[in-house]
């Protein structure tokens, strides 16, 4: 089993309410397609701590600086997802922690991404359920995370 560590980059929203940080990540299983995703990644051996693990991830996929770092504040725990993965014979347990940013100017950086992403946008977490990756899939991870959100 894989355990990895999932950031939800919110920031005030235009209507009041919150946004979150989204991810366009390029598809494994279809040829040119694409997955909506959360920043983040597998836990590395060493790392005890998950704002370690957030902080070394955030510089890799939103290339984000170590300064840019230190204004990153650690919220609640989301909670813990194990995900089946039968094609790979194994399974991948990833927890999910809100993540704010104290400076302003992260909250409306031009986010220069790793090779591993297409593209970045803010959305509404209302529109949370309405996520489809290119194949019209819902995305697993965002169905967990508005059940988790109800309790």
């Amino acid at each position: 089993m894989y355990v990895g560590i999932k950031a939800v980059i919110c920031r005030p929203g235009t209507d009041g309410g919150r946004e979150f940080l989204l991810l366009k990540g390029k598809s494994k299983s279809v040829a040119g397609g694409w997955r909506w995703d959360l920043p983040g990644g597998r836990i590395n051996v060493g790392e005890y701590r998950a704002k370690v693990t957030l902080q070394r991830e955030l510089q890799e996929e939103l290339n984000l600086t170590s300064e840019e770092l230190e204004g990153m504040k650690l919220g609640k725990c989301f909670g813990l997802q194990v995900v089946p993965r039968p094609t790979l014979k194994n399974e991948l347990a990833l927890c999910f922690y809100e993540v704010e940013f104290i400076d302003e100017q992260i909250r409306g950086k031009d986010f220069r991404l790793s090779e591993e992403h297409i593209s970045w946008e803010w959305h509404k977490w209302s529109e949370l359920g309405k996520l489809r990756n290119s194949d019209g899939e819902k995305t697993d991870w965002a169905q967990f995370l508005i059940e988790v959100s109800k309790s």
